[in-house]
């Protein structure tokens, strides 16, 4: 009996060693490959960049004879989920706004597409320029980056991590640790990979709804490209390091606020009804030794890879065929009503005096209101405004208008349909307070920078 007894508890004992070096082998190996195809820059085809970006490149120029096509069938898709859903898409009031907006979004793709339509329309200036500059880098950005996403979050890397970022991200951000992964990828990247992260954590269990929601709003920023191509536009290119460096920290610091103030401060500290809470473990001594087995702990007793990309798969289709609708009514519809209706000129007075209180320039003021008001529209919107200012236009008031789209965040144009369309349980009017009170922290510490440096 005892001989038995020793037999079982040998077979269990390799059993148990197999199963531990296969949880080592994954960390490691699907870890390394994560973080080589998110943070690792390497020329190719005459770019420097890193894995997810030189595919995305790749997939825009093998399928730009057929994309808007493509587009179009997402376009479709979207109609569809909307019928098969319409419980949760017209649920509110704010949900069948954002659902009869996406309605109104597939006939102006159907004009575009098929190049039939009213003139103001199939200008150029319109829905030709969201549909090639916004509809479908967007679109191949986000299918790239969902496939390669698992090998960043399934695999214990995130994990590892998220142990090590605890002791900071807690009591300064109210956020788990993991967030911090979250924010380097999607600053890297773009919001709708952070989006995306966010959403297959929430509903793994891994974070609550206010953590959701902060994360998703708070660090979920535009990427490094774009914040290059606001620094070449204002005019900022020698000013590069201080511009990159000081707008990461003040969004960061932004965020640092909105995690203590309405609406997100107040949001539910529980997970999404109907997933089983798996949310991050607190360890108070050898923190990396820690991180190191909870790591090694989530990579062993992760489902098949296979069944992963199937489900990420499946749902980023779903959140970019939203976009094929949604992204396309709101940014069509912001070029516009600045083209076309003074409403932006209107909002324009809310920010005259914060930007008056910062010292910026008399001369400059109005154009700096306009480009902060049109920022809600579209994060690229600002950028065409404030270079009407000419090379007048003051440094500091270049430099906070280039830290306002970055650090402000949401928009109507890809954020808010990206975000709604996932199940991060924030609502359109709370998303349109958390845009106003980051703008005006963000104009009032930028302000106060661009005071300091210039």
């Amino acid at each position: 009996m005892a001989e038995i007894t020793l037999s079982r508890a040998s077979r269990v004992s390799k059993v148990s060693k197999v199963s531990n070096l296969r949880g080592v082998a994954l960390f490691y190996i699907m870890s390394l490959i994560g973080v080589f195809s998110f943070f690792i820059s390497f020329p190719f085809n005459g770019n420097d960049t890193f894995l997810v970006n030189h595919v995305v490149a790749m997939a825009r120029v093998g399928l730009a004879p057929v994309m808007k096509y493509i587009v179009y069938f997402l376009g479709i898709i979207s109609l569809i989920d909307l019928y098969a859903r319409r419980e949760r898409f017209f649920r509110d009031g704010a949900n069948i706004f954002m659902s009869v907006a996406k309605m109104i979004g597939f006939i102006m793709l159907t004009m575009v597409v098929f190049n039939h339509g009213p003139e103001f329309l199939l200008t150029p200036e319109a829905g030709p320029a969201v549909l090639f500059k916004i509809l479908i880098p967007i679109t191949i950005t986000v299918v790239v980056a969902a496939i390669f996403l698992p090998f960043l979050l399934d695999y214990g890397l995130i994990d590892f991590f998220g142990v090590l970022a605890r002791p900071v991200m807690r009591p300064v951000f109210k956020a788990p640790g993991l967030s911090a992964v979250i924010a380097v990828s999607a600053f890297l990247g773009n919001f709708s990979i952070g989006h995306i992260a966010v959403d297959m954590l929430q509903k793994k269990g891994r974070l609550t709804m206010r953590e959701s929601v902060l994360i998703g709003t708070g660090f979920c920023t535009v990427s490094v490209g774009f914040l290059m191509l606001l620094s070449s536009a204002f005019g900022l290119d020698q000013y590069w390091n201080f511009y990159f460096w000081s707008a990461f920290i003040i969004t960061i610091v932004v965020t640092i606020f909105q995690a203590r103030i309405w609406p997100t401060s107040t949001k539910p500290d529980r997970c999404l009804e109907g997933c089983t809470p798996n949310l991050e473990k607190e360890f108070k001594t050898n923190l990396l030794r820690n991180a190191y087995n909870e790591g090694i702990n989530v990579a062993q007793h992760q489902k098949s890879f296979v069944s992963r990309e199937k489900l990420i798969l499946k749902e980023s289709i779903l959140v970019v065929a939203a976009f094929a609708t949604g992204v396309n009514f709101f940014a069509t519809g912001g070029v516009l009503i600045y083209q076309y209706t003074p409403l932006i000129q209107y909002a324009a007075y809310i920010f005259y005096p914060i930007l008056k209180l910062v010292q910026i320039p008399a001369y400059d003021l109005w154009t700096a209101s306009q480009a902060c008001a049109i920022s809600f529209l579209d994060f690229s919107l600002p950028m065409i405004v404030i270079t009407q200012g000419g090379e007048e236009m003051a440094l500091a008031t270049r430099y906070v208008m280039a830290v306002v789209p970055v650090s402000a965040i949401i928009f109507l144009g890809a954020f808010i349909p990206c975000i709604m369309s996932t199940s991060i349980r924030v609502s359109l009017f709370e998303l349109i307070v958390i845009w106003f009170e980051r703008i005006v922290i963000t104009i009032l510490i930028a302000g106060v920078v661009a005071m300091l440096y210039f």
